[in-house]
């Protein structure tokens, strides 16, 4: 037996599809045992739990629905196979539905099954609070504005030993930039001192040079750990630190300003989140039925019939 190679279910597009049927009056697949009936001149796409699929059915649907034919396949195997099911469940056992066609007995069961245990007033709610906790666009971390003087020079040059050197001098004078930075609290005075020691930096082979950084995240991960962890040491705006040693140099960081932390309450975004998550779980819970169904109830697929000389390849 070959089953088709599918994508990963979609439960909307199982639904649009019976829609669709509905709407026309059509059946996505024979229903009752008295509505099997062999079409004229008719040929099986494919059997499932002992029940035909017609290749003209599939034509007629596909060209309702504009959709490929071989999708509206797979769509009608899940049909039958979900009618299966219901009727296993006693889903079809009622006045309402004894004689109805598959579609009917297929809503019943998604209906049961994915639909009714997962909607959004029944998510708990530490799953709620898990993932508004885990959703960035909810919270904001704090972010400053820096001023950075690097001194560096060019690493492409020289023995180790000469390089071993220069990261000494660039040590020694980004020390005795950050003992005159402490002593400005203006960002202008902190930008002046790159003029006060360039020419000591070119004396000792080095290069000092500044540059403006508007919003840095605490825990950012565009930038390197070392400077953002040292950006955030420092106490706040109108103050700079330590130097850091980064693989460009050495760094002294000037703040300019920050933005606190800040989050959308809970409560505001409560009901998004159980939708986002009530979504996630009915996908969830129909693609883990419709594997099972796919292994509980047989079904065949007239290759020859339905693929022409090309068939598909097996899943």
């Amino acid at each position: 037996m070959k089953a088709l190679k599918r994508p990963a279910f979609l439960l909307a597009l199982l639904l649009s599809l019976q829609s669709v049927a509905c709407s026309k009056g059509g059946t996505l697949a024979p229903g009752s045992e008295s509505e099997v009936s062999v079409p004229d001149g008719g040929v099986k796409a494919a059997e499932v739990d002992g029940r035909p699929i017609w290749v003209n059915e599939v034509g007629k649907l596909a060209s309702e629905t504009g959709k490929d034919p071989k999708e509206v396949l797979e769509r009608m195997i899940d049909d039958v196979l979900l009618a299966a099911e219901a009727r296993s469940k006693g889903y079809g056992l009622g006045v309402d539905v004894r004689d109805t066609r598959m579609r009917v007995l297929a809503f019943r069961l998604i209906d049961k099954t994915v639909v009714e245990p997962n909607e959004p007033g029944r998510i708990p709610d530490s799953e709620i609070q898990s993932v508004y906790q885990m959703k960035s666009e909810y919270h904001h971390p704090r972010a400053r504005s820096v001023d950075h003087i690097l001194v560096t020079f060019d690493g492409t040059k020289g023995t180790q030993a000469e390089k071993d050197a220069l990261w000494k001098k660039a040590e020694d004078l980004a020390k005795r930039v950050a003992v005159d930075a402490k002593g400005t609290a203006s960002e202008q005075g902190f930008l002046k001192l790159v003029n006060t020691y360039k020419t000591a930096a070119a004396d000792a082979g080095l290069a000092i040079r500044s540059e403006s950084i508007p919003d840095i995240r605490e825990n950012d991960e565009r930038l390197l750990k070392a400077f953002v962890d040292r950006a955030f040491e420092i106490p706040g705006p109108g103050k700079s630190g330590e130097p850091v040693k980064t693989p460009y140099g050495w760094h002294v960081i000037f703040i300019k300003d920050e933005t606190p932390a800040v989050s959308t309450p809970l409560q505001q975004v409560r009901g998004e989140v159980a939708s986002e998550v009530s979504a996630k779980r009915k996908t969830d819970a129909f693609n883990a039925l419709m594997e099972r169904l796919a292994k509980d109830y047989p079904y065949q697929i007239n290759e020859p019939a339905f693929f022409g000389p090309q068939k598909p390849d097996a899943k």
